[in-house]
C-alpha cells in the first residue's frame, strides 16, 4: 500500500510522518496552522456581520 493514499485519510498518520520526515517543521505547522484558522474566523465572523449589517439596512 502506498502511504501517500494513507496520508490522505488519517491526519494521526500524517503528523507522525511530518514528525519523523521533519521534527523541526512540525511547531512551525502548528503555528501556521492556528493562524490560518483564526484568519478563516475572523472572516467567517465578517462575513456574517456584513450579511447582518445589509439585513438591518433593508438589503443595501
Amino acid at each position: 500500500m502506498r502511504m501517500t493514499n494513507k496520508l490522505s485519510e488519517d491526519p494521526e498518520v500524517t503528523a507522525r510522518a511530518l514528525w519523523l520526515y521533519d521534527r523541526e517543521m512540525c511547531p512551525q505547522l502548528i503555528v501556521a496552522l492556528q493562524d490560518y484558522i483564526r484568519q478563516r474566523e475572523r472572516e467567517e465572523r465578517n462575513d456574517e456581520d456584513q450579511a447582518a449589517y445589509e439585513k438591518l439596512n433593508g438589503g443595501s
